[in-house]
């Protein structure tokens, strides 16, 4: 589906993006944002919104983009570090979804993953939970997960 010369191009911006966000001395929470925010207009830039291609659908090119750079920072930092998911999540709301399935796919635990996800997007809770679930969590734990994602909320 990508060619070589674009899988290269979104390694090279996740390469210099990750050494940066490693050598910044800002506050965590700043550094996976910003992190996850230059991810986001990297594969915006690759896959302009405006675009229209009869070869290419230029909006999954876009998610899976995201999806990808997702998945290798999960693959590099500690998956259950929360500024770490909620960097990505507050940086794309638009790709909760692949965000929280790319957790998962790292091995991140599914209660933690719908507390933190729940906190930082309440409105999207019905999703994360249902995602939980379908990878074999346990319903009444992804729903204490929940409910403890609004109670972080609230405070």
């Amino acid at each position: 589906m990508f060619s070589s010369r674009h899988l290269f191009a979104v390694g090279t911006v996740f390469a210099i993006t990750l050494i940066s966000l490693l050598g910044s001395t800002v506050r965590a929470d700043d550094r996976y944002q910003r992190y996850f925010h230059g991810a986001y207009r990297a594969c915006s830039d690759r896959f302009p919104p405006d675009t229209v291609s009869a070869s290419l659908d230029y909006a999954a090119a876009r998610e899976d983009c995201y999806a990808d750079q997702v998945r290798r920072a999960l693959a590099m930092l500690p998956p259950d570090s929360p500024q770490l998911m909620v960097g990505a999540l507050q940086a794309a709301p638009d790709y909760a979804h692949v965000t929280f399935d790319a957790a998962l796919a790292a091995g991140v635990d599914p209660y933690f993953a719908v507390t933190a996800a729940t906190r930082t997007l309440p409105d999207y809770d019905r999703t994360f939970a249902s995602r939980a679930i379908a990878r074999g969590a346990d319903p009444s734990q992804v729903t204490e997960a929940t409910a403890a994602g609004h109670r972080y909320e609230k405070h």
